[in-house]
This record gives structure tokens, C-alpha cells and sequence, in this order.
């Protein structure tokens, strides 16, 4: 009779576990977008060169 609850506290723990999954990738994703949007406006990226070096 006591397979609800372990059922359930597996159930949340797989939740818990997919939540944090989504949030890591959607952090290094922003953090991977953020790095190359920093690299094409710094000074040096591929945004300035090739472009007569203004």
C-alpha cells in the first residue's frame, strides 16, 4: 500500500530533477548567446574586423 507515496516522491523528484535540467540549458544557452554577442561588439571580434578597421 505504500507505493503511492514513493510513487509520488519519485514523481516530484523526476519534476524536480527536469526543472533543473531545463534551467541549466536555458542558462548556458543565454550565457552562450551573451558570450558572442559581447565578441561581435568588442573591439577585435568578427563584427570589426574585415570591415576596413575603423
Amino acid at each position: 500500500m505504500n507505493t503511492v507515496p514513493v510513487t509520488a516522491m519519485s514523481a516530484s523528484r523526476a519534476s524536480r530533477e527536469w526543472y533543473m535540467t531545463v534551467v541549466a540549458v536555458a542558462v548556458s544557452a543565454v550565457a552562450r548567446a551573451g558570450i558572442g554577442w559581447v565578441r561581435m561588439i568588442a573591439p577585435g571580434g568578427p563584427a570589426d574586423s574585415g570591415d576596413g578597421g575603423w
